[in-house]
Order: C-alpha cells, then sequence, then structure tokens
C-alpha cells in the first residue's frame, strides 16, 4: 500500500495501514511516498543540528520569518568544514551539480530551491540567488 506518513497512517496500533493489515488478514508491503520519505529524513537532521522542539511551529524557523526583512543577504559566510569532511563536501557539489544541469529531473520547485541553498552554503552559489522569505513555521507531518 503507498501513503504518506502522517501518524495517523503509520502508527504501530490504531494507524490506518495496521488497521487496513488487520482488516484484511495480512502483512502488506508499506511504500511511503518518497518525498514525505525525504522531508522526515530532513526534519530528522534539522533536529539533530538545533534540537527538538515540542510546539507545533518550529521557534528558530518563527524567529527567522521575523526577521527576514532585516538580513542582509548579499554578504554570507560559506560553510568551513574539517579535513574529514572536505571528500564528502565535494562529493556533494558534484551530485548537486548534475542534478541542476539536468542530468536527473528536480520533480518540486522546493527541491531545487534546496539545491541552490545546499550549494550556496557549500562554497558554489548560482550566478543569481533568489533568497525566498520563510514559509509555513509549523510541523507538516506528524
Amino acid at each position: 500500500m503507498s501513503f504518506d506518513t502522517a501518524s495517523v497512517n503509520t502508527g504501530h496500533l490504531n494507524a490506518t495501514c495496521t488497521l487496513l493489515e488487520d482488516k484484511i488478514g495480512r502483512d502488506l508491503l508499506w511504500l511511503a511516498c518518497r518525498h514525505c520519505t525525504l522531508e522526515l529524513i530532513l526534519a530528522m537532521i534539522f533536529t539533530l543540528c538545533f534540537g527538538p522542539s515540542s510546539s507545533p511551529e518550529n521557534p528558530l524557523l518563527k524567529t527567522l520569518k521575523k526577521v527576514w526583512h532585516g538580513i542582509v543577504r548579499k554578504n554570507f559566510q560559506i560553510l568551513e568544514v574539517s579535513l574529514e569532511l572536505v571528500s564528502f563536501k565535494e562529493s556533494a557539489l558534484s551530485n548537486l551539480s548534475n542534478l541542476l544541469n539536468g542530468t536527473v529531473k528536480v520533480p518540486r520547485d522546493d527541491y531545487q530551491e534546496l539545491i541552490e541553498l545546499t550549494n550556496t552554503v557549500l562554497g558554489k552559489p548560482p550566478k543569481r540567488i533568489h533568497w525566498r522569505a520563510s514559509g509555513p513555521v509549523h510541523h507538516a507531518n506528524g
């Protein structure tokens, strides 16, 4: 069965996927939406970097949204990486370059934006950077 990763679908006791398996009396192959899966991975990375949040809105992103108009975007610093991470950084830049050059089609605009921002942080900004204001600051998947 294919589904998004909201807890209403994926919980182990009373979630939709579990109830469907119980109803038909057998296990099913679970195929989580690839977009939702990637968003869960990014959410975990964010939590590892900035700590957990028990609020329905992320306080750090909420603050960023409030001060966005006053942030100077012309003079930014790239991420400095340790020697152990240089090869990982170069590999990431190479993979992202393949995505931007059309080797692989990027399916969504927000992924395109993520690729461009990641390149910028890693020291390979596009010729023209379009800094978009933050969108919703709530946790979309539960």
